[in-house]
């Protein structure tokens, strides 16, 4: 049995010692203090068990322990009840024997104070001791004052140990009296003030509670948040007082500042934050919106334990990976976290796939129009999220890395990395590996194991590196994540798509082609794919070039990642990204007018709109134009090395098939050293096969100790060479494509359309005749001896579209 719930025995009948001598007359004070539970044990005449439960909730005062017992004779209620509840302990002692325990008025306020707290260090009685002596505007004393009070308490039995190291506690017992002395005492302040207590979040204090009693509290929640605020690893104790104190205190602001300072983190490291954020009342989130995402993974959790409870419900470890659960992608926890770190929902009306128009805008929370001298981290990652789901990548990177906050530095930590994320979607991957650098810098040393915010940093600066073209940096990244990846980890949506999609690009780069597509399935059944899911489409058509053994998986990739893209919506940048991807795989099918059609809607600004305009006119056999892209675009400044790359390989092949062997190998060497530059074999992998089989032969010489970039610690060069011949083998390496005027290209359309010559002349206004005449000339460019051949020649070509099944 519990020794909490054993009935009172022992010589104890209504909570009277039968001891008469020794027991004082009722109701007078008794300033008796034993000096062990066998004494106590003695004058209270009860059991060895209830002495020892009596003593250490008494600290050994006689009077606090008989008032105890005789509210256990009265009410019919176990010790163990009154002792664990502390408003039954102060109706114990209100209505027990009187209890005088001779006390200065420092003393009575000190103990008062820690009465307070749950349990305390010195170094938190001192915070604690001092900032009650600050408000009350005690000049005199100082830490070490403080230290000789708390010591002084201790030799009088007022503040026990609490079997932890360095850990004290106020006596059950000793703390409700303390608290249930009169108002007028005058502890902290008057209470003639209209009831009404000062400080932070004073206003929420229990109707029911003395102004004076609430004025303490709010102090103690005001310091202890700010040493919080600014720890950089906030001990534990004072963690856990400010977190009872605020929320027994209705101190709904005081709350959201601790879980902003501290973080997710707070839930796993500190047992009691799941008692203080659980079941939180709707004005507690109206008034501090930081409270929304703790408290509904603290219900989460709570909800866990108490359907599944297990020994160690309370351990680090379990609570993380409860955390950890409640915050998995997917969850009501992560999508929380989204409403302020992805962009907003579109509008209903507005289809899946839709384009954003960038014309709308927004109040700016950070200019000098918004009310408020100091702008909430929250505001302006409203903001942020806000232009962000309008497109405009860049504006929401410079509000986050504009802000200026004096507060703690986890939210501006986690502003400046959304500012990061913004400034990847922005194309400005050095922006965002500055202000990832910077983050990482200031957060090193309050780094906390399962949080996400350590692997997130190094995985967007993984995505970034990659994207910003230094390959080294992009490696040393992901090695780092590994070495950071230790599950549970909370929030996982917010670093897992940006590793995967890093790792998926330098396994592309290494073709890997058997890790690219296990980390292309991972990232298509990821749930919350945020903004980067437009890399998913682009990795699945570029591996389906590289792998596919036949035309139709290139054609059936195609589809299935445009089925993919078409659930999710874009913007106009997105959208070009996804059209140059498309535009790929139709060069590589061979359908060589549409995708020209998608290359020339394409933005003038963009790389891969020349790089594929090159390569359409090396299949067409149009060498000549080939070339003339290549030298026009190939200094162009918004050109990256990679496409440069991809440009050289390409000039090498338009010389061989032109019969210029030496320029074809020179323009080679080239492309290889591009390649080797910067750390990717995809602008060789993705010529076509025979020419780059021819190459690779052409140019022995360098093969060797340029490639081994590639080589080392993967597989020998000999493989390797055999890697690169035997990829990209079902695309069509050439097509002989006819160079189509305007006017033919309406008639197939209007053929497509099974128009009759007659029907086609009127739409034209032309006579029959001239109409045959066209359609002869027509048939001949396509080496076709009617329609039917000229629609299926013209079909394979891409100037029309497959008829609809």
């Amino acid at each position: 049995m519990n020794p909490l719930d054993r009935p009172v025995s022992g010589g104890l009948r209504s909570g009277v010692v039968h001891s008469g001598s020794m027991s004082p007359e009722p109701h007078r004070p008794d300033h008796r203090r034993a000096a062990s539970p066998a004494d106590l044990q003695q004058l209270l005449g009860v059991d060895e068990h209830v002495a020892r439960l009596l003593y250490d909730a008494s600290g050994g005062w006689v009077a606090p322990a008989r008032a105890a017992l005789d509210s256990v004779a009265a009410s019919n209620r176990s010790l163990g009840e009154l002792l664990g509840s502390g408003s039954l302990a102060e109706f114990a002692i209100r209505s027990g024997p009187d209890v005088d325990i001779s006390l200065d008025r420092r003393d009575r306020l000190a103990l008062r104070t820690l009465s307070l707290l749950h349990r305390f260090s010195e170094h938190v009685a001192v915070i604690a001791l001092d900032a009650v002596a600050s408000t009350l505007e005690q000049r005199d004393v100082d830490a070490e004052d403080h230290k000789v009070t708390l010591l002084r308490l201790q030799a009088m039995g007022l503040v026990l140990a609490d079997g932890e190291a360095d850990a004290l506690h106020v006596p059950a017992l000793i703390a409700a009296w303390v608290r249930s002395l009169s108002t007028q005492d005058g502890l902290v302040g008057s209470s003639s003030q209209n009831g009404s207590a000062t400080g932070p979040g004073s206003s929420l204090r229990p109707a029911d509670e003395d102004a004076p009693l609430a004025r303490l509290r709010s102090t103690l929640v005001e310091a202890f948040t700010e040493q919080i605020e600014f720890a950089t690893s906030p001990d534990a104790v004072l963690v856990e007082n400010a977190l009872l104190l605020a929320r027994a205190g209705r101190l709904w602001t005081a709350l959201g500042r601790i879980a902003s300072a501290v973080g997710l983190p707070v839930l796993y490291l500190y047992p009691e934050s799941i008692e203080a954020f659980a079941h939180l009342p709707q004005r507690a989130v109206r008034e501090s919106p930081e409270l929304a995402l703790l408290s509904v993974i603290a219900d989460t959790v709570a909800e866990a334990r108490s359907r599944a409870p297990r020994a160690g419900d309370t351990s680090t470890g379990r609570l993380r990976e409860l955390v950890a659960r409640a915050t998995a992608p997917g969850t009501p926890g992560s999508r929380e976290f989204a409403l302020l770190c992805e962009p907003t929902a579109p509008a209903a009306e507005e289809p899946p796939g839709a384009r954003i128009d960038d014309s709308t805008s927004s109040p700016d929370p950070t200019s000098a129009e918004h009310p408020g001298a100091l702008i909430e981290a929250r505001d302006v990652l409203a903001r942020m999220s806000q232009l962000s789901g309008q497109g405009r990548h860049r504006e929401a990177a410079q509000v986050g890395a504009g802000w200026v906050s004096l507060g703690a530095p986890r939210p501006r930590a986690i502003v400046r990395f959304r500012a990061a994320v913004e400034s990847v979607l922005a194309g400005e991957p050095g922006r965002a590996l500055a202000l990832l650098r910077d983050i990482e810098d200031a957060m090193q040393e309050r780094a906390v194991v399962g949080d996400f915010l350590a692997p997130a940093i190094v995985a967007w600066s993984a995505l970034a590196s990659f994207l910003g073209g230094d390959h080294r940096r992009a490696e040393g990244d992901l090695l780092r994540f590994a070495s950071l990846d230790e599950p549970p980890i909370v929030l996982e949506a917010a670093f897992r798509p940006a590793a995967l999609i890093a790792a998926a690009h330098r396994a592309l780069d290494r073709l890997d082609l058997g890790r690219l597509a296990d980390l292309v399935a991972r990232l298509k059944e990821f749930p919350e794919m945020g903004s980067l899911w437009i890399h998913v489409p682009v990795l699945e058509r570029t591996l389906a070039l590289l792998s596919a053994t036949s035309e139709s998986g290139i054609l059936l990739a195609d589809e299935e990642a445009e089925v993919y893209a078409q659930t999710r919506r874009t913007s106009e940048a997105g959208a070009g990204v996804l059209s140059a991807s498309r535009a790929a795989a139709l060069v590589g099918l061979g359908q060589l007018f549409r995708a020209e059609q998608l290359l020339a809607e394409l933005p003038a600004r963009v790389g891969a709109k020349y790089v594929l305009t090159a390569r359409s006119c090396v299949v067409a056999g149009r060498f000549d134009d080939a070339l003339a892209v290549i030298r026009s675009h190939f200094y162009d400044d918004f050109l990256s090395t990679r496409e440069r790359a991809e440009l050289t390989g390409l000039r090498a092949v338009a010389h061989l098939r032109s019969g210029e062997e030496d320029e074809a190998a020179a323009a080679f060497r080239e492309a290889i050293e591009l390649s080797n530059w910067v750390g990717s074999l995809l602008p060789i992998a993705l010529l076509p096969a025979p020419d780059r089989n021819t190459l690779l032969d052409l140019t022995p010489d360098v093969w060797g100790p340029v490639l081994q970039e590639f080589a080392r610690d993967r597989m020998p060069t000999a493989d390797l060479r055999d890697l690169l011949g035997g990829v990209a083998t079902a695309l069509v390496p050439s097509v002989d494509s006819p160079n189509l005027t305007e006017r033919e290209r309406t008639l197939l359309a209007l053929l497509g359309r099974s128009r009759s010559v007659s029907q086609i002349a009127a739409e034209l206004h032309l006579v029959e005749g001239t109409v045959k005449n066209n359609l002869s000339a027509l048939y001949r460019k396509l080496g076709a001896s009617g329609r039917e051949s000229a629609l299926a020649r013209a079909r394979a070509l891409g100037y029309v579209d497959p008829p609809e099944t």
